[in-house]
């Protein structure tokens, strides 16, 4: 099991405000408001969608950041870098920020808190993991982080059901710029040390779990 202080409270203030503004100005429903004008005309749509980007911009940054830590630690160490060291923790913790990013649903929860909702969004993996950080540590120790990313980012039926349109799995260049860092991680050589940890991640290779496209949009 993954453990640490979730970080970044202002960060997800700032995300979860420009996703509610966004949603409002497209007339979808915010996470956190109730009724009101349904529109707040085109230039406050275009202020409201600038302000999400640019939210998750800072967060790719930072994930960038977080990357070149763990790259470093494993250049000045002995080659290897375990789950539960605080820059692996850390780590993880932001890439699953961007992957939750302009999430729509699930208004009652708050992802800096509750540690399973990823996993409700890719339930194909919901049995194999306690929580959405064991998950995201099995992507990076099993390199499999970018490719996991671009099955999820090819799933249309899924992204556009559970995120707003500018998310960062759903716009092409905020994905992009995600893949990006999530390919620089693949060479470092993450160990899964806890036995619950590595016990999970052993399970789900040799079960070849993937994600699988949904077909709710297909359905008559």
């Amino acid at each position: 099991h993954v453990s640490g202080e979730h970080g970044g409270g202002g960060e997800s203030a700032l995300l979860a405000g420009a996703v509610d503004r966004q949603m409002y100005a497209s007339g979808a429903p915010a996470t956190g408001g109730a009724g009101g004008q349904r529109s707040l005309g085109r230039q406050e749509a275009r202020d409201a969608n600038d302000t999400a980007r640019t939210a998750y911009f800072d967060l790719l940054h930072e994930l960038q950041r977080a990357v070149r830590a763990v790259i470093l630690a494993v250049q000045v160490s002995s080659g290897c870098v375990r789950c539960s060291d605080g820059l692996c923790v850390q780590l993880f913790q932001v890439i699953r920020r961007c992957l939750l990013s302009g999430c729509r649903r699930f208004p009652g929860i708050d992802p800096s808190v509750d540690d399973l909702v990823l996993l409700l969004i890719i339930p194909e993996f919901l049995g194999a993991f306690s929580t959405d950080l064991d998950f995201v540590a099995f992507l990076c120790s099993n390199r499999t982080a970018a490719s996991f990313a671009r099955s999820f980012f090819a799933d249309v039926e899924r992204t556009s059901h559970y995120y707003i349109e500018n998310a960062i799995m759903r716009d092409e260049e905020l994905h992009l710029a995600f893949v990006s860092s999530l390919l620089a991680l693949e060479p470092v050589n993450i160990h899964p040390d806890s036995p619950l940890l590595a016990q999970q991640c052993l399970s789900a290779s040799l079960e070849d779990m993937r994600i699988a496209p949904v077909q709710w949009g297909r359905r008559r």
